[in-house]
């Protein structure tokens, strides 16, 4: 392996995870990140990082989950 392509699996390891999950534990996670949405995240929540992760995971609409 050469030490560019070692760097980049180090970076992409650190910074990111690639989780692999069914639709009945997205559907889930989308109806918890909805909970977490109307009522207010806990101000432990990083706000920017569940506003990005709620984009993600509501596309194309929340409504398409319930």
């Amino acid at each position: 392996m050469s030490l560019f392509r070692s760097v980049i699996l180090r970076v992409y390891n650190r910074d990111m995870r690639n989780l692999q999950i069914s639709e009945a534990e997205e559907t889930v996670l989308v109806q918890m990140a909805c909970f977490f949405s109307d009522l207010g995240s806990p101000d432990e929540f990083d706000q920017d990082a569940f506003n990005s992760l709620f984009e993600k995971i509501t596309e194309p609409s929340p409504f398409d989950y319930s």
